[in-house]
């Protein structure tokens, strides 16, 4: 008799889920970008490092929010950024060195590299020509605050 379970609920079962992936990121972290207001970052998880959490503000009090999920269905991240300006959603897949990028558009896109246990390379960028190269828009770089 054949068990019918779908990949990504026999993945959890067994527990080699992706959400270790962002073991990395839950703390407090200084936000800085050239050109741009310093600010204070506060990530937590749950569900397992399935779900994450970002409070974000800047010196002048601003607040962003972004949360973070793994749907195992579809075997993707899932983010949900708002901030006073906008609200947009992206998905993203982890590469093989570490980083992460979340594509709000295929020509749009925001990524997340840690270079250590306490810093996370940080960049948004677009693409004018579907993708075959990307300009840099931001440049941003999140130091983990020491406890």
């Amino acid at each position: 008799m054949a068990i019918n379970l779908a990949l990504p609920s026999l993945v959890l079962l067994l527990g080699a889920t992706p959400c270790r992936d962002f073991s990395w990121w839950p703390g407090q972290w200084d936000y800085a970008v050239p050109g741009y207001d310093p600010g204070v970052s506060v990530v937590t998880d749950s569900a397992g490092g399935c779900a994450l959490k970002e409070e974000f503000s800047d010196i002048h009090s601003q607040k962003q929010h972004t949360t973070i999920r793994y749907d195992a269905g579809t075997e993707r991240w899932e983010r949900v950024v708002v901030d006073p300006f906008r609200t947009y959603k992206s998905n993203g897949s982890f590469a093989p060195d570490g980083s992460i990028a979340f594509y709000e558009t295929p020509t749009d896109r925001e990524t997340y590299r840690p270079t250590d246990a306490d810093h996370v390379h940080f960049t948004g960028e677009k693409s004018d020509d579907g993708g075959r190269t990307w300009r840099v828009l931001f440049d941003a770089t999140y130091t983990r605050r020491q406890k």
